[in-house]
This record gives C-alpha cells, sequence and structure tokens, in this order.
C-alpha cells in the first residue's frame, strides 16, 4: 500500500515548463480546522501567483446581506415569515431554528428565500464554520512567501439582485426549503467532511460532502445560470491561463467543481493538460 501524503489531497497540471498545484477545498469548514500546510507552503515557493475563488463561494451570503441593506426582499407590510410559510415548513422552521437557538424575530420580516439564507449564515457563525477557509489561510501563507494573491470570477451581485427579487412565491419557498436542507446537511456532515479533507481522504469527503442544497434554487435564476457550470468554467480558464503564463502557481479550488464529472479536472485533461500529483 502507498502512504497517503501528509495534509489535504493537492493536483499538478502541467503544460510544458508550466505547472499549476491545486487544493481542493471544502466549504463550510471548521475555523479551527488542523491540516498539514506542508505540501501548500512548499508549492507556494517561488510561485509567481495564487488563484482564489471568490470571497463568498456560491456568492449566497454576501449576496443575502446586499439586497437586505436595499431591503427589497422584505415582506409587504403587515405580513410575517411564519405567516406566509406551509404548515409543513413553519413546523421545520421551528426545529431548524431551534436546533442552533436563533432568534424568530431576526426573520420574521424577510421573504423567505432572504430568510433562509440569512440563517444559514448564522447557523455558520455559530457552529464555527467558515465559508473563507481554506482559502484565506493559503491567502495569508501567499502573501507570507510574496506571492500575489488574485481571485478569479463572481458574479455581479446587481445582476442577482435584480433576479431574486422577481421570485414567485412558490421559488421563494422552494429556496427556504432549500436552506433548511442545507443547514441540516451541514449540521451532520461538515465537521466529519473537513477531518476527512484535512487527511486527504477523498472517499471520507465524498460520504460527508454532498452537492450543495441550495443549489438547484440559484440556479432558477436567470442571473447565475448553473452554480456548477459557472464555476467549472471560471476555474478552469483561470488555469488555462495561468499555464499561458508560465511558471508555477498554486490554485484553491472547491472539490464540487474540481473532481464533478465533466469538471474542472476532466476538462483540463481533455485540453491536453498533463495531471499528476505534486511531488513530496
Amino acid at each position: 500500500m502507498v502512504a497517503r501524503p501528509p495534509g489535504p489531497a493537492l493536483w499538478r497540471v502541467r503544460r510544458g515548463d508550466a505547472e499549476v498545484v491545486i487544493l481542493g477545498g471544502v466549504t463550510p469548514i471548521r475555523h479551527m480546522q488542523a491540516w498539514d500546510r506542508r505540501r501548500v507552503e512548499r508549492a507556494l515557493e517561488g510561485a509567481r501567483e495564487l488563484l482564489l475563488p471568490p470571497r463568498a463561494k456560491f456568492g449566497l451570503l454576501d449576496a443575502a446581506s446586499f439586497f437586505f441593506r436595499q431591503g427589497a426582499l422584505k415582506l409587504p407590510r403587515g405580513q410575517s415569515l411564519e405567516a406566509v410559510l406551509t404548515p409543513e415548513l413553519r413546523a421545520r422552521y421551528a426545529r431548524v431554528r431551534d436546533s442552533f437557538r436563533s432568534d424568530p424575530l431576526r426573520y420574521r420580516e424577510w421573504r423567505p428565500a432572504a430568510a433562509g439564507l440569512l440563517m444559514l449564515a448564522d447557523f455558520r457563525e455559530q457552529g464555527g464554520l467558515s465559508e473563507a477557509k481554506p482559502g484565506s489561510t493559503v491567502a495569508r501563507m501567499a502573501k507570507a512567501a510574496h506571492v500575489r494573491v488574485r481571485e478569479v470570477g463572481g458574479v455581479r451581485l446587481m445582476d442577482f439582485y435584480d433576479s431574486a427579487r422577481r421570485l414567485t412565491r412558490a421559488q421563494d419557498l422552494a429556496c427556504f426549503a432549500a436552506a433548511l436542507d442545507q443547514i441540516e446537511s451541514e449540521a451532520g456532515n461538515a465537521p466529519a467532511a473537513g477531518e476527512a479533507w484535512a487527511r486527504g481522504d477523498l472517499a471520507g469527503v465524498r460520504a460527508h460532502y454532498p452537492p450543495p442544497a441550495l443549489e438547484p434554487c440559484l440556479a432558477q435564476l436567470p442571473a447565475w445560470e448553473s452554480v456548477l457550470e459557472r464555476g467549472t468554467a471560471q476555474g478552469v480558464a483561470a488555469i488555462q491561463d495561468a499555464l499561458s503564463a508560465g511558471g508555477r502557481s498554486v490554485a484553491v479550488i472547491d472539490l464540487h467543481y474540481l473532481l464533478r464529472p465533466n469538471g474542472v479536472l476532466d476538462r483540463l485533461k481533455a485540453a491536453g493538460d498533463q495531471i499528476d500529483v505534486p511531488p513530496g
């Protein structure tokens, strides 16, 4: 049996003398998740740049805070969240909300989709789960090594806002249900997924890192297109640009984008790039 290298799984994409070392990430992950950083540190030595996804991995919570500030997704005066939910959703909402002791007044005036995103943000904050890591940790490592950090991809929040405000009531309720699904999934899986990720145990990650429950909700917004397709295409384009520029770069890409069929690695391989595991 070949020993697994220490730390999270890495891949190396090569084209001629150029290479990009990819760290696959999971979102969210515990703020205090310990992991062996030595292989990433070595990859950063002499690297030209570090490629990171946008600060909000799926644009969820940044987008939510944006249109919260705009106030466009509040319910009409005199309505409340609980009043517009179906009896089944109302019961689920109470159960999920109480599971992390959140104040119902915080969500009372928001339309269901907005309330669901706010609940997800609160759940992650109270549970010590981070959307920014491991990218933010690798960014600090890159800056210490004097490596340029560049974010790639993203969605214009104004486009997202204009689409989200036109959700039908049925779509609004479906997105709220999806947010509850996401919270329950992360409550049961996020710690185990993070531990498996830190060991480079991809089978363990797959067992505890299902596709985001919110993905179908976001995919129905015209401005968003397909969440996974957009993220995959952006990751491929950034890596191909880095390979064309030469030298070594490092990238952090979510494993949902990286390993899915016709994902980032499959598309790079189809384009003729060589993919292997970096030494040491």
